[in-house]
């Protein structure tokens, strides 16, 4: 059976290698980490030129790729003022390793639903369903000039 540690030392990217070693000491969800403090951590590890919130994002879904279960919750939290982010909750998004099944299953159905939410908008795309205008209920257009609609001067 491999280990959390052999994941991480099978890991190519320094990126991945850093996140599972800060997410090491986040198991459980009453240890989540905060994700900008989170990221903050990153930037000592790694130099702030070389991470940001996009790649960090990037990093975790590469991890849970691997089948490392990284999830994420809401915590509360105090704002972060120095980091130039206006806040109007004390609730932050956080990350932690599950620690037991039923944490995994909780976030499971919350990532899940969001899977379903875009199935749901894609497949009423696809049907052309009629949309609401400021003018009131009406039909799409036929055919592509739905989309040459869209950027027409």
């Amino acid at each position: 059976m491999i280990n959390y540690s052999q994941i991480l030392d099978e890991m190519p990217g320094d990126l991945e290698r850093a996140l599972g070693e800060i997410l090491s000491r986040h198991v459980g969800k009453e240890k989540a980490v905060n994700r900008d403090i989170l990221l903050q951590m990153l930037q000592v590890k790694l130099a702030p030129e070389k991470v940001d919130d996009r790649k960090m994002r990037l990093g975790i879904e590469n991890l849970r790729n691997e089948g490392v279960r990284v999830c994420s919750c809401y915590i509360e939290s105090e704002p972060f003022p120095e980091m130039g982010k206006k806040r109007k909750t004390r609730f932050h998004k956080g990350y932690f390793i599950a620690r037991t099944e039923r944490e995994y299953e909780e976030f499971k159905e919350r990532y899940l639903s969001y899977a379903r939410s875009i199935w749901r908008t894609v497949q009423a795309m696809d049907k052309r369903k009629r949309v609401l205008t400021p003018e009131g209920l009406v039909e799409p257009p036929v055919g592509m000039e739905t989309q040459g609609q869209l950027f027409a001067l």
